[in-house]
C-alpha cells in the first residue's frame, strides 16, 4: 500500500508524533522523518543544547528552514514528525498545510502531562526551567490549539498504542 502524499504529524510533545510517524512509514513503506533529528543533525547538537548555547529564536530559524527544505526537496512521499511548536510558524503552518497532508495528534492535556513527567530522559528544553510543569502544559496546550486544529485530520491518541493512531490514519486517508 502506498501513500500519494507526504503525511505531516503534528501536535504537543510526547503526543506520539514519533512513534506513530515510525508505524505509519512502515505501513506504507516510505521513509520516515523527524525534523527535530535533522535539526539536531545540522546543528551537530541536541536540542537542548541549542536551546542553551544558541537560544531559541535560533532554534525556530533553523526549524523553518529545516521543515521547509524537507517539503521542498523530498521526491517521493514521507512521513514527516514536526516538533511541538513547529505548527505555530505561519511559514511552516502555510507550507505543510498546502503541500503535505496535515494530521494532528489530539492528545488529552492530562495524558500529555503524564508521558512527559513519566519519561526517563525528559531533556525537553521549553520545560528546563520550569517550576510548575502542569500549568504550563496547560496553558502551552491551550495556546497551540488555534493552530492545530486547522489540520487536515484531527486523530485522538490519548490512549496509549500508537497502533491504533495508525489505523486511525490509514482510515482517514483511505
Amino acid at each position: 500500500m502506498s501513500v500519494l502524499k507526504t503525511i505531516s504529524l503534528i501536535g504537543m510533545p510526547a503526543c506520539g508524533k514519533s512513534v506513530c510517524g515510525r508505524n505509519l512509514a512502515n505501513h506504507y513503506g516510505v521513509r520516515f522523518i523527524d525534523s527535530d533529528h535533522e535539526i539536531e543533525l545540522k546543528c551537530s547538537m541536541t536540542i537542548p543544547e541549542i536551546f542553551t548555547s544558541k537560544g531559541e529564536e535560533y532554534f525556530r530559524q533553523v526549524e523553518e528552514e529545516v521543515i521547509l527544505n524537507i517539503v521542498n526537496t523530498s521526491i517521493f512521499p514521507i512521513i514527516l514528525s514536526t516538533g511541538g511548536g513547529a505548527f505555530e510558524n505561519q511559514t511552516i503552518r502555510e507550507k505543510l498545510l498546502t503541500d503535505t497532508k496535515v494530521v494532528f495528534l489530539k492528545t488529552q492535556v492530562d495524558t500529555i502531562i503524564k508521558r512527559i513527567k513519566l519519561a526517563p530522559d525528559n531533556k525537553r528544553p521549553l520545560l528546563s526551567n520550569i517550576e510548575n510543569i502542569d500549568e504550563f502544559i496547560r496553558e502551552l496546550y491551550q495556546k497551540r490549539m488555534e493552530f492545530y486544529e486547522l489540520a487536515h485530520f484531527v486523530i485522538d491518541n490519548s490512549h496509549n498504542d500508537p497502533k491504533v493512531a495508525v489505523k486511525k490514519i490509514v482510515e482517514l486517508l483511505k
